[in-house]
């Protein structure tokens, strides 16, 4: 009995000592797991905004030919489409809710976010929850581009909070971005 009592404590002790540290390529697998990463980043055309319109008409998508820009007459063509997406916009439509195909709005994919590197682990006193910093680049920039305010060319920081449940990381926290 003294045996089993004592074999239990050792494993038991040897047990708590090897909790796993969280290291990069964990994170990353983690992160890749929880299929948030790549994700699509796409921006919503009104086509019945005639501001809109007017930002548009500075880019080069008029001119290649993926959309085509109505002008404006008169006040009745208010709330008519002022943006037309033509054939050569198909392959980066993203579907639309009926509701929101009514009010004139269409999704566009501009690019694919993915992960790029994990920066930074930072483990927390009682070694079991982790906060992960990491940074995203895109990909597959389309034409589209031209009409996402965001700079595509730049990384963007995350973090993520990991916590560590039956000796296994696990993502605890939806990554946010960092400024």
């Amino acid at each position: 009995m003294k045996k089993w009592i004592l074999s239990a404590l050792v494993i038991f002790l040897i047990q708590s000592c090897t909790q796993k540290k969280l290291d990069k390529e964990q994170a990353l697998q983690v992160l890749k797991e929880s299929k948030i990463y790549p994700r699509t980043l796409d921006v919503e055309i009104i086509t019945t905004d005639p501001n809109q319109a007017a930002r548009l008409i500075n880019t080069d998508l008029e001119k290649a030919e993926f959309i085509t820009i109505k002008e404006a007459v008169s006040l009745g063509d208010m709330g008519q489409q002022q943006i037309i997406l033509n054939d050569k916009a198909a392959p980066y439509l993203i579907p639309v809710t009926a509701e929101e195909k009514s009010r004139g709005v269409q999704r566009v994919k501009v690019a694919e976010e993915d992960i790029s590197s994990i920066t930074d682990i930072r483990l927390s006193d009682n070694k079991k929850e982790a906060t992960v910093e990491y940074t995203t680049v895109f990909k597959n920039i389309t034409p589209f581009s031209s009409a996402c305010m965001d700079d595509l060319k730049k990384e963007k920081k995350h973090e993520a909070g990991f916590v560590l449940e039956s000796g296994k990381w696990k993502l605890h926290q939806a990554p946010q971005k960092v400024h």
